[in-house]
């Protein structure tokens, strides 16, 4: 490889518009290597780990496969680095170049790279991650000669020591990478056997309906698997019709996720007809598909008869009023879901209010998500009036819609009435201290029922966060606060720190995105001296800098019941980071995450 190239950790970046994105001809390279480097604190994408593939790497050709029409998955091993690379002549010579670009002229096409191994170093072992690549080339159509059986050899190999070392384990989490269908029958005969899985993770491993097929095989004899993992692959209606063929007759799967799974509306139908029929499955999910209303509709027709789903996720479906006023009439009729996900959905105001309107009488939902629905202050009326008179209602979603200062003052009065809410998501509301200090009358109130606030990515300000601390001073009830990006300073932190030597009931606070200081790391130490409750803390990409690495550390030290701390996305050296890494391993009951490799260190 004579090029940097660089490298994405996942393959739903890499999928992208701005990457290499999901339409047209297009070839990935799956690299297993040990010499990539982390490089995602001087990336321009400051939200993906990405990782630069050094130049001289010397690759060979372990396996190619076509998950469909329009790309080609190549699996490549790195047989040999250098780390002298600038002493490394590459074989392409000018006159070879020349001959290769005259040769293939207009015969170029986009390729990404996929990087899947890289050192990720802790103090006891050496782990590999995937990562994918993101540099886009243009390559010549060269015919590679790829030798099956060495593929096959090795590729068998590794998946079934990863079988056998998992075999006896509750659970088994298949890598995120390509699975052949020969990867798949060495899954199915498994699963034929197996006695001790339930539950199995296959996320972004390529499947498509033939691999469906084969694992159906699988599951039609294993009795055991309560739990099936299949988000971010390729499915498609004909896999989602194999699936709900196997689930018609399945009595042990509780729980199926088909997130991402580019299923539609015909994919959509017949997993409701498997509904009508399945008497086990409670927790289905298929976000992020394209089922439309259609294929809300043929679902909510379903659940009426259904008597066994608690959970459905419609996340990111294309959903409009039209399949809303099918979801508002099933809900009159269900009796069982507990857990309803529409956020993502252009349902608007006249399809919430519908289903606000019916939810004044539902006994049974305790959870529901309408964030980005794109619902105005419009619907603030009905979903008061549903919330003063619904009796069971314990989480509600409103994030992503902007609804402004205006909108929640006509809620909080319903608020104040309602004795079940836990939950509430408020973020990217375009909520200013104005809200802030209406929350804050709602948090000092002695019979208030809620223990999760989240009120992230708002202009809160110092002023709103001010409001919000005095409150829950002497707050009994709210356990978690997540206040990401509201744009606080040190007087904002100040507050929270003198709210904490008070505070008898928090224990998870979320204070990401937001701009934080030696002098605002001073408060917080003095604050957690003195509280007895919380447990997490989260200053993730807040700009910490080395000098904070004492106050991190006094932070540990001191407090008595931190339990877990994520400092991901700062500006902390590698110097920095080994002392903290220390003192944890030095604290022993504290756990500490600092890069997006997630390794926890205790």
């Amino acid at each position: 490889w004579w090029g940097f190239s660089s490298c994405i950790e996942s393959f739903n970046d890499i999928q992208s518009d701005k990457f290499l994105g999901k339409k047209g001809r297009r070839t990935l390279f799956e690299i297993e290597c040990e010499t990539g480097k982390a490089i995602n604190e001087h990336s321009y994408y400051h939200d993906i780990d990405e990782i630069l593939l050094l130049p001289g790497t010397q690759l060979q050709v372990m396996d190619q496969n076509y998950p469909s029409n329009d790309l080609c998955i190549i699996r490549l091993k790195e047989i040999q680095s250098s780390s002298s690379s600038s002493y490394l002549q590459s074989p392409l010579t000018s006159s070879t170049m020349k001959l290769s670009a005259k040769q293939y002229k207009n015969k170029s096409h986009s390729a990404i790279l996929l990087s899947s191994a890289r050192h990720v170093t802790n103090s006891s072992s050496t782990q590999r991650s995937k990562s994918l690549c993101a540099s886009s080339l243009h390559i010549p159509q060269v015919k590679t000669k790829v030798t099956r059986k060495t593929s096959k050899s090795y590729e068998n190999k590794v998946l079934k020591e990863l079988i056998n070392k998992e075999r006896k384990n509750e659970s088994i989490r298949f890598p995120k990478q390509m699975l052949n269908y020969d990867d798949m029958e060495m899954i199915a005969d498994e699963l034929i056997s197996n006695k001790y899985w339930t539950i199995i993770y296959l996320w972004e491993n390529y499947l498509n309906e033939k691999h469906m097929l084969i694992l159906m095989k699988g599951l039609k004899l294993n009795s055991t698997l309560i739990c099936l993992n299949l988000d971010c692959n390729m499915l498609g209606d004909e896999g989602a019709s194999i699936l709900a063929s196997i689930l018609k007759t399945n009595t042990s799967l509780r729980t199926v996720y088909l997130n991402k799974n580019q299923i539609n509306d015909i994919g959509a139908q017949e997993l409701a007809c498997m509904l009508y029929v399945n008497r086990t499955l409670a927790h289905l999910e298929l976000s992020s598909n394209s089922i439309g209303d259609d294929g809300v509709i043929a679902i909510s027709n379903a659940l009426k008869i259904n008597n066994s789903l608690r959970t459905i996720n419609l996340n990111d479906n294309n959903i409009t009023e039209i399949g809303a006023e099918y979801i508002a009439e099933m809900l009159q009729v269900n009796k069982t879901l507990t857990d309803l996900q529409l956020s993502s959905n252009p349902i608007g105001d006249k399809g919430i209010n519908l289903i606000s309107h019916v939810l004044k009488q539902n006994i049974t939902l305790e959870s529901v998500h309408i964030g980005q629905t794109m619902i105005t202050i419009k619907s603030m009326h009905e979903i008061g009036k549903m919330l003063e008179t619904n009796t069971i209602l314990k989480s509600l979603y409103l994030n992503d819609n902007n609804l402004g200062d205006n909108a929640l003052m006509l809620m909080i009065p319903s608020l104040m009435k309602n004795k079940t809410l836990t939950t509430l998501d408020l973020t990217m509301n375009n909520l200013t201290d104005k809200s802030a200090k209406e929350l804050a009358c709602l948090l000092k109130q002695t019979k208030t029922t809620l223990t999760n606030l989240i009120i992230s990515h708002n202009p809160l300000g110092d002023m709103g966060i001010s409001f919000i601390s005095s409150a829950l001073i002497n707050n009994k009830t709210l356990i978690k606060l997540i206040v990401e990006s509201v744009d606080i300073t040190i007087e904002g932190v100040r507050q929270l720190a003198d709210m904490l030597c008070s505070n008898k009931t928090l224990r998870y606070l979320v204070l990401n995105n937001n701009e934080i200081d030696d002098n605002c790391m001073n408060l917080l130490v003095d604050g957690l001296q003195y509280n007895k409750t919380l447990q997490n803390l989260y200053l993730n990409n807040c700009n910490l800098k080395d000098k904070c690495v004492p106050l991190i550390i006094d932070i540990m030290k001191q407090s008595k019941t931190l339990i877990y701390i994520e400092l991901v996305k700062n500006h902390l050296t590698e110097q920095g980071k080994m002392t903290i890494n220390e003192a944890a391993m030095l604290n022993k009951t504290c756990s500490i995450y600092l890069d997006f490799t997630f390794e926890r260190v205790h």
